[in-house]
């Protein structure tokens, strides 16, 4: 009894594997049928591509040909066309561009003066500086300053008593700007040089009146 239901379930083993295999087999051969004409299809187009590219390379060769400066020439010249240099030519002469109207006229800069100072005032407002280096440079601006304001303000003599009394106090042997000569220490070094007006430099940089 066991043995025959195991031949029996076998061989509806092997039956339902045959069919399954049949069905595959069937499907497969439907597919194959349906298709057929695809790869005969993909050839044709391939070689209709193929055809379609050399039509194009000769196309644009015989363009090339057709549109070259030599071809043109002659069908122009077939035409009863003319080239420039045998057209004839007209000459005329053009009218002269006018000339843009004149800028109106700008008014002058009014020129405004400052009133000289008084005399109790330093017409020179130079920065006193404490140092030896800054002594030959404030001797001959603060001499030139005096010369220079004395003159508009009091007139010539008192530009030159200006120039005098910078000689007296600390120009004299100095070069053109009244400053120190070449070559001469500094005497009074880390202290500022008096100015024309009396003043000299303090501990914080400021002007103190002798």
């Amino acid at each position: 009894m066991t043995a025959q239901l195991s031949a029996s379930t076998w061989r509806a083993r092997a039956l339902r594997y045959i069919l399954i295999y049949l069905l595959l087999a069937c499907a497969l051969v439907t597919l194959r049928f349906q298709t057929r004409d695809t790869y005969q299809q993909l050839r044709d187009i391939r070689q209709e591509r193929t055809d379609l590219q050399r039509q194009r390379d000769e196309l644009s060769v015989e363009v090339q040909g057709l549109t070259s400066e030599q071809r043109v020439r002659d069908w122009a010249l077939a035409n009863g066309m003319q080239t420039y240099a045998q057209a004839p030519k007209s000459v005329q002469v053009l009218p002269s561009v006018p000339l843009p109207a004149d800028l109106p006229p700008h008014p002058p800069t009014p020129l405004r003066l400052r009133s000289p100072p008084d005399g109790n005032e330093n017409p020179c407002p130079l920065q006193v500086h404490a140092g030896p280096r800054a002594a030959g440079v404030q001797h001959a601006g603060l001499g030139l300053c005096s010369a220079g304001m004395g003159s508009a303000a009091g007139g010539p003599a008192r530009g030159a008593a200006g120039a005098r009394q910078h000689r007296d106090r600390g120009g004299r042997g100095a070069g053109p700007l009244g400053g120190r000569p070449a070559g001469v220490p500094e005497r009074r070094a880390g202290r500022a040089a008096a100015g024309h007006d009396g003043h000299r430099a303090g501990p914080g940089g400021a002007g103190e009146r002798l």
